[in-house]
């Protein structure tokens, strides 16, 4: 149910995310995401389609904003993600 395919494994985050866009709205909720959290080997080996399909999942939840932990770098994915969420999105370096 939670992992193998991408859609089973955003499936926890987006269950969390009507539970709080439930009681809170979702004008009021913000999601952190860390492209770049590979550390203790959890990274994804892609990370671009896991990553930009959380974003459209948090974008049709109507979330407010994404937090992103994201390098700038050749291969960052920032722009992705911006594009496939829509709206406010706050960049710190990994």
């Amino acid at each position: 149910q939670y992992g193998g395919d991408i859609q089973n494994r955003v499936r926890f985050l987006n269950e969390i995310t009507d539970a709080v866009v439930g009681v809170w709205g979702g004008d009021r909720v913000g999601v952190h995401l860390a492209p770049r959290g590979d550390s203790h080997d959890m990274g994804d080996s892609d990370a671009r389609a896991l990553f930009t399909q959380v974003a459209r999942d948090m974008r049709a939840r109507g979330v407010a904003f994404l937090c992103l932990r994201e390098r700038v770098a050749e291969d960052s994915l920032l722009d992705a993600i911006r594009d496939a969420f829509g709206g406010p999105v706050i960049a710190t370096r990994a």
